[in-house]
């Protein structure tokens, strides 16, 4: 492609370079799976239910500080995904212990990421919240700041 070919080169240059790494694009990529082998996916009527029946209960917030300062469901322990590690979580809560990862919801991964660790390091019982904040929100429950 010769140097002038401005706006239209330029766009053929970006599409090619999206057809060399596949056709979905990389942000794409961090859209949170479908379910994660290992952990329980549930819905936000689910986590109330559990946090109702089950003591031990550990409910995790996997995202960035800035999300979390924004609000966050009540009694979570913040720990970003990207600092999570096995000795982190493990003074959060035991391995024998149930913990539920969220996030902002489906197009956001850190929960998603969180859980497939926490199924790694050797922990039990994991419930993956995939719809997050924005599903807590839809369905009308508070947030804490």
């Amino acid at each position: 492609m010769h140097r002038g070919c401005g706006v239209v080169g330029r766009f053929l240059s970006i599409l090619a370079v999206v057809f060399a790494f596949g056709s979905t694009p990389a942000f794409a990529a961090h859209r949170a799976p479908e379910n994660i082998d290992g952990a329980t996916t549930i819905t936000a009527a689910e986590l109330i239910e559990l946090a109702a029946t089950t003591s031990n209960l550990v409910v995790i917030d996997a995202r960035k500080p800035s999300d979390w300062e924004d609000g966050y469901i009540d009694g979570a322990i913040h720990a970003v995904n990207t600092e999570l590690t096995a000795d982190s979580l493990a003074t959060i809560a035991r391995r024998e212990q149930p913990v539920v990862f969220y996030c902002n919801g489906p197009k956001c991964y850190r929960s998603g990421d969180a859980s497939t660790k926490a199924v790694q390091w050797g922990w039990r019982q994991v419930y993956w919240f995939r719809g997050g904040i924005e599903e807590w929100v839809a369905e009308g429950f508070p947030l804490t700041k």
